[in-house]
């Protein structure tokens, strides 16, 4: 029997002004991949850095897995 899972959902998040310069950079890249691959994403930017805090999984992961999984 196959039980293999498919993708469904794609949810990147990082801070702008994260102290590792390059997971921002380095996510936006990754969106353009994605893009040119066609492959149907998110790609959410916030104001911190890189903690994110309690407000943005309330206000942006959970209702991404919850409508996602």
């Amino acid at each position: 029997m196959d039980k293999s899972i498919e993708l469904k959902a794609i949810h990147i998040e990082y801070g702008k002004y994260d102290s590792y310069v390059w997971i921002p950079e380095g996510c936006r890249y990754f969106s353009t991949i994605l893009n040119d691959n066609g492959i149907n994403h998110e790609l959410v930017e916030h104001e911190g850095g890189h903690i994110i805090n309690f407000e943005i999984v309330l206000e942006s992961m959970l209702p991404f897995f919850a409508n996602n999984f």
